[in-house]
């Protein structure tokens, strides 16, 4: 039987898209576990096929949601999905980097895709609504970072895990400012036309607030680490956000949505 590595998974567009995603981990994750630019090669297959699989099924469920979440249709997007799921989980055993820590990454990912697909479909939806789909949309990332401490050897570092984790959300939304014209063009879920939806022309100052409390989460966790790891952490923190910053677009007041939205 030819292993599940020799087989064709993921599209071009896939890949394209994944790629932006593994820059991230370059740029954030491997200086903070001390690994060099010069080692990508090592690491960029294992990275880049599992992202790739991952936008793999969001395409598949972007679609379904274009189809406006027909009923008659879930079934078929979903067993697409579960093709997926099925191909990554098969390619983590083959590489040995599955293990429980890892099926409980992957779980968070399945219910970010419920979370996003019921947003999309709901009647109402409220702050607390956007701000847990915003939460959960990093769990590719979070998946890619339990991938590294399994490639790397090392025990996971819950600790580290939890500093960097409102740094992952602020980064998701911060990259859906540069998406926002496009995503809403093309009907697709953007975390900042959400805001626009609820908020209408408070949506900037509305957004930028939950980017400052991110902010200071981040702060306050690092308090607990020495000095010299703290110089490090925000150093590395500021270099990341520097490269990635991204300015909140004017919000598009002309959409309307044709459901309530509660604040």
């Amino acid at each position: 039987m030819v292993a599940i590595s020799q087989r064709p998974i993921i599209s071009y567009q896939a890949m394209q898209k994944a790629a932006r995603i593994t820059q991230y981990v370059y740029q954030f994750y491997f200086p903070l576990h001390g690994i060099s630019l010069s080692d990508i090669a090592s690491y960029y297959p294992t990275l880049t096929t599992i992202e790739s699989i991952i936008y793999q099924a969001d395409f598949v469920m972007e679609t379904y949601q274009d189809s406006g979440g027909k009923h008659s249709l879930y079934q078929d997007y979903g067993n697409q999905i579960g093709e997926l799921k099925n191909s990554l989980v098969c390619l983590l055993h083959e590489l040995d980097l599955y293990d429980p820590v890892i099926e409980a990454r992957l779980l968070k990912g399945e219910e970010f895709i419920k979370l996003e697909n019921e947003i999309m479909l709901k009647e109402v939806i409220s702050h607390s609504d956007i701000i847990n789909v915003a939460e959960s949309r990093s769990s590719d990332v979070r998946l890619l970072h339990h991938i590294l401490f399994r490639m790397l050897n090392k025990q996971y570092d819950e600790r580290l895990i939890s500093l960097v984790w409102p740094v992952e959300v602020i980064a998701d939304i911060e990259d859906d400012f540069k998406s926002y014209v496009d995503d809403v063009s093309k009907n697709h879920y953007n975390t900042y036309h959400m805001f626009v939806l609820l908020y209408q022309e408070d949506a900037p100052e509305k957004i930028n607030s939950e980017i400052f409390r991110y902010e200071q989460m981040f702060e306050e966790r690092l308090l607990q680490f020495s000095s010299k790891e703290r110089a490090v952490f925000s150093k590395l923190y500021h270099q990341f956000r520097h490269i990635h910053d991204a300015s909140t677009p004017e919000p598009d007041l002309s959409q309307r949505l044709a459901l309530q939205l509660v604040s």
